[in-house]
């Protein structure tokens, strides 16, 4: 199994945003003008979407990951928690909240506890290509098939699968063949509600139990 693109890494920290600022330190302009700076943001949120209260996004920052490398990342300020992008990993998006929060704390003179969220949800969105087609899962899907195929007079095979969990809205984990690819590239998008370290893992595990 190969990574061919990282699509979307997304890291999601779930709490009231204000805890942030417990004691109202004004934020206008300094701070918000300080973390363009401090991140080289290219877009900032403008002055009437800071004071209207609602989200805030900056696009197009840089944060150093890893000691090394210079990862491109969108940041999110919402009432209910921060969103970090990128097209690195979770973890990388994950390190920039983490470095932000630090970063903010020593402006505000606040020293944040180490369980600052609530809730930490992931978003990470992978192309790969896979040695095995979907067709080979079981024998049955392969039968239905053909009848598919039959009654469409072309070739037909299963185009994606979905893993849930009971009463979940989202899916922990989608494997899907990518549009306008031929069959035989065995190209797939796939999206997880894992970190992608685990994103990665599981689809290498994924085609060793189909292949095999």
């Amino acid at each position: 199994m190969e990574v061919l693109k990282v699509q979307l890494a997304r890291t999601i920290w779930l709490f009231d945003i204000q805890e942030l600022n417990p004691k109202g330190i004004s934020l206008y302009p300094e701070i918000y003008a300080g973390i363009g700076k401090h991140y080289q943001f290219a877009m900032l949120p403008k002055a009437e979407e800071i004071h209207s209260g609602g989200s805030l996004y900056f696009k197009h920052g840089k944060f150093l990951y890893d000691g090394s490398l210079i990862v491109e990342v969108d940041f999110d300020l919402h009432g209910d928690g921060l969103v970090a992008s990128c097209r690195h990993s979770t973890e990388a998006a994950h390190e920039f909240l983490l470095d932000f929060t630090a970063w903010l704390g020593e402006q505000l003179g606040i020293a944040y506890p180490p369980h600052l969220t609530k809730k930490r949800l992931y978003r990470s969105e992978l192309i790969v290509q896979m040695e095995p087609m979907l067709n080979t899962l079981s024998q049955k899907a392969e039968e239905f098939s053909r009848l598919l195929s039959e009654l469409c007079q072309k070739e037909i095979q299963p185009s994606g699968i979905l893993f849930g969990e009971d009463h979940g809205t989202n899916a922990v984990l989608t494997v899907d063949r990518r549009g306008s690819t031929p069959w035989e590239e065995n190209r797939y998008f796939s999206s997880s509600t894992l970190a992608t370290t685990q994103h990665v893992e599981a689809l290498a595990k994924f085609e060793q139990i189909v292949g095999g």
